[in-house]
């Protein structure tokens, strides 16, 4: 079981560093109890509740180092908790993101509660499998990466829909 972490907030962005890349603990935030969040450098730009994934080019932050998701069939690593942008003249963006527990995604629709997601390639937004015909992605999300299921079917006025990451 992952440990609190004094002075970590995981509603901030963080220009420099603060904590080992991949440092994972528990999320210190009332509302998000139980959940197991991970410390990451952003490789691009990820919006706040976007689906993430491992970026595997880049070998010096590796395995923290995270993009947004952007096309089907990738596997999602966590959901991001705040905007994390880093750009060529900013590259040092670092922030949580939610790898276990409960937390809001960016959906494309409404998904029936309990359906699993899978990525689109809209960039950090997931679909369910019904709306999916991609069978690759399908497979990738039925057997690798946390799975992320709906926790209801009606999407918030932000496009976001609640989940539960496994």
């Amino acid at each position: 079981m992952a440990a609190f972490l004094i002075g970590a907030n995981p509603t901030v962005a963080d220009t420099t560093a603060q904590f080992p890349l991949g440092t994972e603990i528990q999320d210190p935030r009332t509302a998000f109890s139980g959940n197991v969040i991970r410390y990451v450098r952003a490789n691009g730009t990820i919006a706040v509740n976007a689906a993430v994934r491992q970026d595997y080019t880049d070998e010096t932050n590796e395995p923290g180092a995270v993009l947004a998701t952007s096309a089907t069939g990738q596997n999602v690593a966590g959901v991001s908790i705040v905007a994390l942008s880093s750009s060529a003249s900013n590259l040092n963006v670092f922030g949580w993101i939610t790898v276990k527990g409960k937390a809001s995604v960016l959906t494309a629709a409404v998904a029936a509660a309990g359906a699993l997601l899978v990525t689109t390639a809209t960039a950090g937004t997931l679909d369910d499998f019904a709306t999916n015909t991609d069978v690759t992605a399908q497979i990738i999300a039925s057997f690798s990466g946390p799975p992320i299921v709906a926790i209801d079917s009606t999407a918030a006025t932000d496009g976001t829909l609640s989940v539960f990451i496994g």
